[in-house]
Order: structure tokens, then sequence, then C-alpha cells
């Protein structure tokens, strides 16, 4: 989704409970890494999502639903596969992910598989904070990077200094949470130079209800994310930058309220997409 990764955390009140939303919003949607809940899909013993997808063009009819992404996870509700089916323009290619865990759930290993590349990152944790990331080309044995992550807090805030090789800091994470734990800030500064990407979340009566994302390369670039719920459900999303309308998201809920469709309508490409969720649940 162009320039916003739904880089956030929503939770969803309704009138006498509070549970989680089913998609999680602190990472990108429709990519290899899970953006559902682990505790929903846990919740509701599902085993498998796949996700369909079709599209369509302004005064067109939609084209027929094709194969998009296909989800695997494991009892705890953490995702173990995923496999995202890419179209080319003379052939159909997939592109596989597989995550391993430790006892505590953190994620120690992610294979990425998609002919001819096959690459693993592996992941060192301390206190259950990530200390060490190591990413190898398993064609050739070679490493391609490792990364050192430094962690200390200040008040409110917990900063995560990540450095090269060499121990050579090139970039710094903040990320600011109220006394209730919801996310008000994330903030990612590279320190060779002054491009920085930040997140702002507004709330209201403990609902999520705004996202500001500021980035800065070589210009200043401002998006907003406003979110609409209905009888304590999230009902639609709205996306503008400099004012203009980026695209909009509907939802239509099936059982148990779990998303059966999400609609997203780009007014600017003049196309609007359907994506489809089928679920497999443990028996």
């Amino acid at each position: 989704m162009p320039y916003l990764f739904l880089i956030f955390w929503l939770q969803l009140f309704g009138s006498t409970t509070t549970e989680k939303f089913l998609l999680r919003f602190d990472c990108e949607w429709f990519s290899n890494e899970s953006f559902f809940e682990p505790e929903v899909i846990q919740k509701h013993q599902i085993k498998a999502i796949h996700v369909w997808v079709s599209e369509k063009k302004d005064r067109e009819i939609f084209e027929n639903e094709r194969s998009f992404l296909h989800y695997v996870f494991n009892p705890k509700g953490n995702i173990s596969k995923s496999y995202k089916e890419i179209q080319y323009r003379n052939r159909m290619d997939t592109l596989t992910h597989e995550y391993y865990y430790d006892r505590s759930g953190n994620c120690i290993r992610r294979e990425e598989k998609q002919l001819p590349f096959h690459f693993t990152y592996d992941y060192l944790f301390e206190n259950e904070l990530k200390k060490i990331e190591i990413k190898i080309d398993q064609n050739n044995g070679d490493t391609s990077f490792v990364h050192f992550f430094k962690h200390r807090y200040q008040d409110d805030q917990h900063f995560i200094e990540v450095a090269n090789e060499t121990n050579k800091a090139f970039k710094l994470i903040t990320i600011q949470k109220n006394s209730a734990k919801q996310l008000l800030m994330e903030r990612t500064s590279f320190m060779r130079n002054s491009s920085f990407h930040e997140k702002k979340y507004v709330y209201t009566e403990n609902r999520l209800t705004e996202i500001i994302y500021r980035q800065f390369y070589n210009q200043m670039k401002e998006q907003k994310t406003n979110f609409e719920y209905k009888n304590g459900v999230l009902d639609y999303i709205s996306v503008t930058e400099n004012e203009q309308t980026n695209y909009r998201i509907g939802f239509i809920y099936g059982k148990n309220q779990l998303i059966k469709s999400i609609v997203k309508r780009e007014p600017e490409r003049k196309v609007t997409s359907i994506y489809r969720f089928e679920y497999l649940f443990d028996d």
C-alpha cells in the first residue's frame, strides 16, 4: 500500500467486552509476513487463511478471482508458513516464507525462498529483546549482513540503536507508549543523514481514530489515515495525502465477526480490488 505500511496497533471495543481485531496494524498488509493477530487466530482455532483477489477498473467488470496469498499458523496463532503468488507477464512464481520460534514465542529464524534465491534470517534474543539479526545467502553460505540491537529506556520511550557488523550505528528507532500501553509514536531516524519516517497515533475514547505518517528523504511527505467504526467494529479506513484521497478500505464481516472481504478503492488509478478471506479451522 503506497507510503502507508499500516504500521500501528488497534483494538476494537464492543459494548461489553474488549477484543483484538483480526488484522494487525504494526506491519504491512498482504505481504508474506503475517498481518494477523495471533491471539485472535488462536481463539478461533484457525489453521490457515487463504486470500483471493479480484480487480476491476471503472466501467469494467471484475476479472476472474485469482489465488493470491496463503498463511499457515501454529497452535499458538503464530504464522509458520506463507505463500505469495506473484504474477509476471509470462509466468507465475511463488515467494515462500517459513518461520521458527522459541518457547517464548519469539521468531528465531525466517527462511525466504523464491527460486533461485534462498535466504535465512536468524535472530538472537536476550530477556525477550532482539539483540542480533543475521542474514545468510544459503546458495553460497555467505553472510549478507549482521545487525546488532542496543536497547535503553527513558520515561515512556524505548530507544533501539541498530549497528552493522563493524558495530557502527546506522539507525535509531524510538517507540513511545502511554500508561495503557497504547502506541503513541514510532520513529526511525538514519544516522548518515537527516532522513526519517515517523508515525503518530490519535485515540478517541480508547479507539485509534487517526494515524499521521511523515517521512523525509529528499522531501517531506505526510499521509493521514482515519478510522470509522460502526457498532463497535472497524467499518471504514480512508487514507489521504496532500488533502487528496489515496485509497479507501471497507470491511465485510462474516461468522464470529471474522473478516469475509476487504474492498479497496483507489480513485486515482480508478481501480477497485476485493480481497476475499477463506478460513480453515482446527477440527
